[in-house]
């Protein structure tokens, strides 16, 4: 396997290689975790055991935005973890040169020595807390062939290579017998992007955003059903009062104006309460945070969103009952009176 790695980096249009177990990798569900402190102060955070060139090939930077090359020299000498797991753990005093244990009195004192920039695992979840450890090669060496057949290598092309799912196939075809060696051989080759595609479109959290956007659309639908309805009624029981109106003098215009603005000024008295029970919502921490903090920019936005498109609902429902009023005759609606 490190033979194998070895010819990789030896291309030309590789610019660095590395071994990787599924678990430290992007877009997968897979992951390896155990609780660290410092002192009394306790975090969650994914474990990975990587080579120094993993921070080169993923493009993984210091938490100061300076050469990746920086962490890979911090792993050699420590552990590096996430900007996000320092803030947990240390807050604004700063985890380098400090030691992490994981609670236990015969645990592993973990040396601080770098600090990477927030991580994601998937696109729509906030940064997470990661704990990169070193992977030896004598670690290598004692895996069983099983193991190291479920290691992924990874590498990244150099500057200048456009890379692509038919830059795979080639490079596939190319090095299909240079990357075989023992009972290994090279199985396939995939483009990053394509892995990301994949699984974005197969995910749990995509298949979750369908089904909630079907049942909000359908939800909507008997909004709208529900206020045509009511405000039909509305508009019907008031034919005498529009005629008057439009007797004395009102356009026809102007009382399509009247009857929606009555619409809205009742949606914005009702979401003064509703807006109220959010806030307590907020304040109580129900409200799910997963893949975005609970803010006064996020509340302010969702609110009038959600007011702008039931004041859409509503005005839709509306007009229609509305512009039959306004035609109406004013003898016809004064004679009902």
């Amino acid at each position: 396997m490190l033979r194998l790695l070895e010819r990789l980096k030896a291309h030309p249009d590789v610019e660095t290689a590395t071994f990787a177990a599924s678990y430290t990798l992007p877009y997968t569900y897979a992951n390896s975790n155990n609780n660290f402190f410092n002192d009394s102060i306790s975090v969650t955070a994914y474990v990975y055991d990587v080579q120094p060139d993993y921070f080169r090939v993923f493009d993984i930077r210091p938490a100061d935005g300076k050469d990746a090359g920086q962490l890979a020299e911090a792993l050699k000498n420590g552990y590096v973890i996430s900007r996000t797991m320092e803030e947990k753990l240390f807050g604004t005093a700063g985890a380098i040169g400090k030691y992490l244990t994981t609670g236990r009195e015969d645990s592993t004192r973990y040396h601080v020595t770098g600090v990477t920039a927030p991580i994601k695992k998937l696109n729509n979840e906030q940064p997470g807390a990661v704990l990169f450890s070193l992977l030896k090669d004598a670690e290598i060496y004692d895996a069983s062939e099983q193991n190291l057949g479920r290691t992924q290598i990874c590498f990244r092309t150099r500057s200048g290579v456009e890379g692509s799912f038919d830059y795979a196939a080639r490079f596939k075809k190319e090095m299909k017998q240079s990357l075989s060696a023992g009972n290994f051989w090279l199985a396939d080759v995939q483009y990053f992007p394509d892995v990301r595609t994949g699984f974005i479109e197969n995910s749990l959290s995509l298949m979750g955003r369908r089904l909630s956007i079907a049942i909000n659309l359908f939800l909507l639908v008997n909004i709208f059903l529900a206020m045509i309805g009511t405000f039909w009624f509305r508009v019907n029981r008031r034919r005498s009062e529009l005629g008057l109106r439009m007797a004395m003098g009102s356009s026809r215009q102007g009382l399509r104006k009247l009857v929606v603005s009555e619409g809205l000024l009742m949606l914005t008295m009702v979401a003064i309460p509703a807006l109220v029970i959010c806030l307590n919502l907020a304040y109580l921490d129900i409200l799910n945070t997963e893949v975005m903090k609970i803010t006064f920019g996020r509340l302010l936005v969702v609110s009038l969103l959600t007011w702008g498109i039931l004041a859409a609902i509503i005005w839709l429902a509306v007009w229609y009952p509305s512009r039959q009023a306004s035609r109406m005759e004013p003898a016809e609606a004064l004679h009902c009176e």
